[in-house]
């Protein structure tokens, strides 16, 4: 029965990261008076929420869920510890290698890596980063 309830952890905790990310579908915006998906936004929601927490929960699972964790080391020890840890682990690096896959595919790629342009936050350093690139790996006339 541990197992199942560790189960039951983790999906409750991971639970909470999705909660949070349709509320902030179901909120208004600065560009959008009604809730829905918010495209001019959605760099917002990536890079202050999504990315970080994917980041952190890699990083220190113990932070971002606490009670997944503290089950698992009260109710397991030795290699069975050691192997749901590790499946624990496997668990939420294949949540952000999912992350990054979409953010390859669709959020830096044209046309919505072009509404970062239009992200005052964003916007600059995005710019600035392009600069770099180009003047580090300026076009000649052969290409």
């Amino acid at each position: 029965m541990p197992p199942v309830v560790l189960g039951f952890h983790f999906e409750s905790e991971l639970g909470n990261y999705f909660e949070e990310a349709y509320a902030w579908h179901n909120r208004t915006g600065p560009h959008h008076k009604r809730s829905g998906f918010r495209m001019m936004e959605i760099h917002d929601l990536y890079f202050d929420f999504e990315l970080p927490w994917w980041s952190e929960v890699n990083a220190d699972p113990t932070e971002k869920m606490p009670k997944t964790m503290a089950y698992l080391h009260k109710n397991f020890e030795g290699e069975d510890l050691e192997m749901r840890h590790t499946l624990v682990k496997r668990g939420l690096k294949a949540g952000r290698d999912e992350l990054v896959k979409i953010t390859k595919r669709y959020l830096l790629h044209a046309p919505i890596i072009l509404l970062v342009l239009g992200n005052r936050k964003r916007g600059p350093p995005f710019l600035r980063a392009v600069l770099s690139v180009l003047h580090e790996y300026a076009l000649n006339q052969a290409n």
